[in-house]
């Protein structure tokens, strides 16, 4: 990890920590994740880690964060990323996130996941916090694989529990189907509000055999679908289809949040009045010898006519119990139109007219015609034509250097036909020129913030010099030389600074990004002559703080005299008033003199403590340092004899048999002031367990004369003077339950 410099920590779980860092030579900001691999009981996990980011390393996506560098050490394994700056999914949730939104995190989530199975690298932690959102408003998946390194009361954690898969709390090996199913459990926190499934107590938990999937909020039920075949109970049931949610997306609102395109219907045809085209025909008329004759046919008449009604009635009946089935049929051989095919076929149309449609949502939309006739050839054509055009904006927008729209459109053009060879290598292209963009665009976010450290001097510089080259006669390339022009004026004002303030590491740091910016200055050559004058005297003063630096080591603080730390760090002053590095180890050392001399009053050695402040006077240490010292010696002196001439009015007392009273003199409080005085005094400590003994001997005569109050006052004190006795307190108890049974 020499090659990095550490900016800060950005996390610290288990055995893994990472780091912000910066590349020491390019600049370039990083994140550092270093394992400890110390303990061998995890090689497996170690070496299954070290496979999966080999292979996320050579096969990278755009929606993960890339694999720069593995690093072995001996007591660590160390993945460099690239830094992603950018927002959390939990934050930009806690903030408001749009359905837009919503979708393009679920859409972007699975492509990388997708893209991760195929390699055979297993996410295993899918949560709010490991999705990022850039600058570019692209989603970033990141600690890929970290479950290996998680502990596992991290991953049993209330929040995990609810994001673990049913067959984790079985073998607690994560694999695809897991992944899937925590995606799906966000995905459902953001649209429903909160997890779908919870323990009695509130707490989070994953989803049972007999659970059903909550219901949606009205008006977002068309993503029902899609969440339970994200977290089916069974891991063989999962699955994502782009096409199911495409197509919810547009039955209820279209990309940007809005409500869906009316879709145009022709107005229903409505008759005012039927008319009976049939003329009425003369009846003819009857004879009487024609009445038997003419009723046997009525008889008949009307029986045919009644046959026919029951056939036409069931007719009809079979006709409207079996129209879907009868429209297909004949919508196919031409008869008519068949009405969920024409509405369905008007609605892709629809889609493919508007421009702000995505190229999933109108292949989805002719894929629902084709489900009802799979050899519409004008679906098929309609699909064939929608790629062909979309390949061919993604084409335009490149060539007009319209890359962010370019991007978007790949993305979603991968997703349907991610092995098409022409539109990877758009995507390749586009990728080199929007790093190239956004190099000089960082190197003048950077440069118009200021150059003040080295690691964004470096970087600005290199980053410029490699504009440069690319296109010395381009204007990016002028406004390079320019900026280039600024750092040097800037560093070589740092270098000045440092030399009146005698940094001479600093001014020759300063110098090397001068001469790394503009080798040809001409007042390099000027500022390394002032540095070389300074270096004679930094010299001088290095040699003293070794000598006592060695001083210290050896335990030789303040003597002997002009031999020792103290003296040779005040020398460091004389030559430099502001070194920062004496002053401190002056404070240091003033420090533990102090700390000496209290150890020295403690043990009772006096004479050690006077010299001690004294050595301290000749050898010039603070004012302050040399009156607290003094202030120590004498308020541990005093306190000593006060304890001692309590100790000895105490003991006059106590011969008297004046232990607890009276109360303004009695034995038992000028003992506890003596302690507190001086707790080491060894005949204050015996005279105190002498007096406890007698006034609980005092207790247990007044209780056997049946005075329990006495005895408990007495027992009372005995405690006050020996609060740790336990059997003092048993005879309090003793006292205070027998007291108890004769009020009773």
């Amino acid at each position: 990890m020499s090659d990095y410099e550490i900016i800060g920590l950005v996390s610290d779980r288990g055995k893994t920590r990472i780091y912000h860092a910066v590349e020491r030579t390019t600049g370039q900001q990083v994140a550092l994740r270093k394992v400890d691999i110390t303990d061998n009981s995890t090689s497996a996990e170690l070496e299954l880690l070290i496979q999966m980011t080999e292979r996320l390393k050579t096969r990278p996506h755009p929606n993960l964060a890339t694999v720069l560098e593995l690093i072995h050490e001996p007591d660590a394994l160390v993945i460099v990323y690239e830094w992603v700056e950018g927002q959390s999914l939990r934050e930009k949730v806690m903030s408001g996130i749009s359905l837009e939104e919503t979708l393009f995190f679920v859409q972007s989530t699975h492509v990388a996941l997708h893209h991760l199975h195929e390699i055979d690298v297993v996410h295993g932690h899918i949560t709010p916090d490991n999705v990022l959102i850039n600058a570019q408003n692209q989603m970033i998946l990141i600690n890929v694989a970290s479950y290996l390194t998680t502990p596992s009361s991290y991953r049993m954690s209330d929040e995990m529990m609810g994001l673990n898969s049913p067959e984790l709390l079985q073998d607690g090996n994560p694999d695809r189907n897991s992944d899937l199913y925590s995606l799906g459990v966000i995905l459902f926190r953001i649209l429903g509000g909160d997890y779908p499934w919870k323990s009695e107590d509130g707490v989070p938990r994953t989803r049972g055999k007999t659970d059903m999937v909550p219901r949606l909020p009205e008006g977002l039920q068309e993503f029902q679908s899609v969440i339970e075949g994200l977290t089916a109970f069974n891991p063989k049931l999962r699955s994502f289809e782009k096409r199911t949610l495409d197509l919810a997306v547009h039955e209820k609102i279209n990309l940007r949040g809005s409500v869906a395109p009316q879709i145009f219907r022709p107005q229903d045809v409505s008759f005012d009045e039927v008319h009976r085209v049939s003329p009425i025909k003369e009846s003819v008329p009857i004879r009487r010898s024609d009445t038997r004759s003419l009723r046997s046919q009525r008889t008949r008449t009307i029986g045919f006519i009644g046959l026919c009604c029951v056939l036409v009635s069931a007719l009809l009946w079979w006709l409207y119990s079996e129209r879907d089935g009868v429209q297909l049929l004949l919508s196919q051989i031409g008869l008519i139109e068949h009405p969920e095919l024409a509405e369905r076929w008007r609605d892709a149309e629809a889609l493919r007219a508007d421009t702000n449609q995505s190229l999933s949502a109108v292949t989805a939309a002719y894929d629902r015609v084709l489900e009802l006739s799979p050899e519409h050839g004008g679906a098929k054509q309609a699909i064939t034509e929608t790629r062909s055009d979309w390949k061919n904006q993604i084409a335009t927008a490149v060539e007009t250097d319209q890359l962010n729209l370019a991007q978007s459109r790949i993305i979603d053009y991968l997703n349907m036909y991610a092995d098409d060879s022409e539109v990877q290598g758009l995507q390749r292209q586009v990728e080199r020129r929007l790093r190239i963009g956004r190099l000089f665009d960082d190197t003048r976010m950077l440069t118009s913030a200021g150059v003040h450290d080295q690691a964004s001097a470096i970087r600005a510089i290199e980053s410029y010099q490699e504009i440069q080259r690319r296109d010395p006669e381009s204007e990016e390339a002028r406004v390079a030389s320019n900026e280039l022009n600024l750092i040097v004026e800037e560093w070589l004002r740092h270098a000045n600074v440092a030399l009146e303030n005698n940094d001479i590491t600093y001014a020759r740091q300063a110098l090397s990004i001068v001469a790394r910016a503009d080798p040809t200055s001409r007042e390099l050559e000027l500022a390394r002559n002032e540095i070389e004058t300074a270096e004679s005297l930094q010299e001088e003063i290095d040699a003293t703080l070794l000598f006592s630096e060695h001083h210290v080591s050896n335990g030789r603080l303040i003597e002997p005299p002009q031999d020792n730390a103290y003296w040779g760090y005040r020398q460091v002053l004389e030559l430099d008033p502001n070194n920062t590095e004496a002053t401190l180890a002056m404070d240091k050392i003033e420090t533990q003199i102090l700390v000496q001399h209290g150890a020295m009053l403690q043990d009772r050695e006096f004479d050690l403590a006077r010299r001690l402040v004294s050595i301290a006077e000749q050898e010039q240490l603070s004012e302050d340092t040399v009156e607290s010292m003094r202030s120590n010696y004498e308020t541990t002196k005093e306190q000593i004899d006060l304890a001692e001439q309590y100790y000895h009015e105490a003991l006059a007392l106590y011969e008297k048999g004046y232990l607890s009273k009276p109360r303004s003199s009695n034995a038992m409080s000028l003992l506890i002031q003596a302690r507190e005085l001086d707790g080491k005094n060894t005949e204050v400590s015996e005279l105190v367990i002498l007096c406890a003994h007698r006034l609980a001997a005092v207790a247990l005569d007044a209780s056997a004369a049946g005075m329990t109050e006495e005895a408990l006052e007495y027992i009372n004190h005995a405690i006050l003077l020996q609060p740790d006795s336990t059997i003092w307190q048993g005879y309090r108890t003793t006292l205070s339950e027998n007291t108890t049974s004769r009020i009773e």
